[in-house]
């Protein structure tokens, strides 16, 4: 079943903040062959500084940690990054980290010990998120390109369905003599001769 997800997890870059050991080193195995690219740090203060290198398309934080606990490491990187995904793992039942990661907009919450299919599950719908999010970015580029061409080299009107223009491009507004404000909102009648049928 995990295998039909790992199209989605091997396109993203993953930096994991954990301080113990052999957690770390249990996740890292598992990890690394799935993603992209895997970035690994052992505080907050290490995590925080590779976010801001790397830029990772999802963090996931262990929540007590020395110099830098995930909590206040999320909080610094939701200020560089108000869009950043952040999974944070904690083996303490404490209300008050579930608040503060509520707070931060945290993408998701998993405690400790970690089931993997959970993780996974998560991720994968992280990384469909973030795929899904760079595909619509390329086809607005993409749209936004042809529209460039389009109204360089032609002269566009668009209208709704009721023929009120709602849109017009610059050639149409220099060959029509109207500006944009003196237009949109018409009908192309507006802008026939007498003479014209």
């Amino acid at each position: 079943m995990i295998q039909k997800y790992l199209k989605y997890l091997n396109k993203i870059r993953v930096l994991y903040v954990e301080d113990n050991s052999y957690t770390r080193e249990e996740l890292v195995s598992f990890l690394e062959n799935k993603v992209f690219e895997l970035y690994v740090a052992k505080n907050g203060e290490e995590g925080l500084e590779i976010y801001k290198d790397k830029s990772p398309d999802l963090v996931i934080t262990d929540v007590r940690m020395p110099k830098l606990d995930g909590i206040s490491m999320s909080s610094f990187i939701k200020d560089y990054d108000a869009n950043a995904k952040i999974i944070v793992l904690t083996a303490f039942n404490d209300s008050e980290y579930l608040f503060d990661a509520i707070k931060l907009n945290i993408d998701h919450y998993i405690t400790k010990p970690l089931d993997i299919k959970i993780l996974v599950k998560v991720m994968v719908k992280i990384a469909k998120n973030i795929f899904l999010e760079k595909e619509n970015e390329e086809i607005y580029n993409i749209i936004s390109q042809y529209k460039d061409i389009v109204d360089e080299r032609s002269i566009v009107s668009k209208t709704n369905k009721n023929g009120v223009i709602t849109y017009i491009n610059k050639p149409f507004e220099e060959i029509s003599g109207y500006s944009n404000a003196e237009i949109v909102g018409k009908t192309h009648a507006f802008l026939r001769h007498e003479d014209m049928n």
